[in-house]
């Protein structure tokens, strides 16, 4: 048995855990045996009671940044900060993919890495968009081919807007602001015309009708 098979405790792991090849044969044994649970390639779990899709919503951000390191939570889920109704988390990285899994479903589309605003979200190695960068990417429309659309529906940006701002001009004004700087390093410049819009009309100072 290789010696890091020695070394690894399935009791000793946190509720999921990630598997590599110098760990695979305690691994393999474990969830034969009974005492851990496949939940993707290379993805387990040594909760063996719980439902799949609740121990993986539990812990999405753990697998997210597993599985996509360094990504930037983007589009609808940087505005829900969360997984979407149907599991779904949007990521941008270098590389897209999707990954899938009973609970959760890794949407990564290819786009810019970290910008000023984006933070480390819940400790993992992965990030959450700025409110300026998640409005300006939101406003970009998406066709759903499954599961919900990519970005939020007019109506839905206009209600999170609405809600931001809590009708309060400065905290609008320091968003379209800092979408402005933004804009250029997302290839946006479109997207922020029609945020503006939107800002200039919860505030007053435009025609535009929400």
């Amino acid at each position: 048995m290789p010696a890091n098979d020695a070394l690894f405790a399935i009791e000793a792991q946190p509720e999921v855990f990630f598997s590599t090849a110098g760990t695979s044969r305690v691994v393999s044994y474990a969830v034969k045996t009974g005492r851990a649970r496949s939940i993707a390639r290379g993805v387990y779990t040594r909760n063996t009671t719980d439902a799949l899709e609740t121990v993986v919503r539990r812990n999405y951000a753990r697998i997210a940044a597993h599985l996509v390191p360094g990504g930037v939570v983007v589009d609808r889920s940087a505005l829900e900060m969360e997984p979407a109704a149907d599991g779904s988390l949007t990521l941008a990285a270098e590389r897209p993919r999707d990954v899938r899994m009973p609970g959760l479903w890794l949407r990564v589309r290819a786009g810019a890495g970290t910008l000023d605003g984006d933070t480390r979200w819940m400790g993992e190695k992965l990030f959450m968009s700025s409110r300026a960068r998640a409005f300006l990417e939101n406003c970009r429309r998406s066709r759903a081919r499954s599961g919900l659309p990519r970005t939020l529906t007019q109506a839905e940006l206009e209600a999170k807007l609405d809600t931001y701002a809590g009708r309060d001009i400065e905290s609008l004004n320091r968003l379209r602001d800092e979408a402005r700087a933004l804009a250029p390093a997302l290839a946006a410049e479109a997207e922020f015309q029609v945020l503006d819009k939107l800002i200039g009309a919860l505030h007053g100072t435009r025609d535009t009708k929400l």
